[in-house]
């Protein structure tokens, strides 16, 4: 498995504990905190023991509800 690829609402469970993005001065910084569970023996056993590295950072842009 060279690459890792898990998608929000799939058969795993996501638990993001912090999410910040700021935009300011030109620069977008962001921090993202979580847990990913239930996660299958088959998918843990080609991830354990292994270095991972982002490649690539997906962010979809939402209205902010008024309410």
């Amino acid at each position: 498995m060279a690459e890792l690829c898990l998608r929000f609402g799939g058969y795993q469970d996501i638990k993001l504990d912090e999410i910040d993005i700021g935009v300011a001065d030109g620069v977008i910084a962001f921090d993202v905190s979580g847990r990913i569970v239930n996660l299958d023996e088959a998918v843990l056993s080609q991830v354990a023991g292994k270095e991972w590295k982002p490649t690539e950072l997906r962010m979809e842009s939402r209205k902010i509800s008024s309410n």
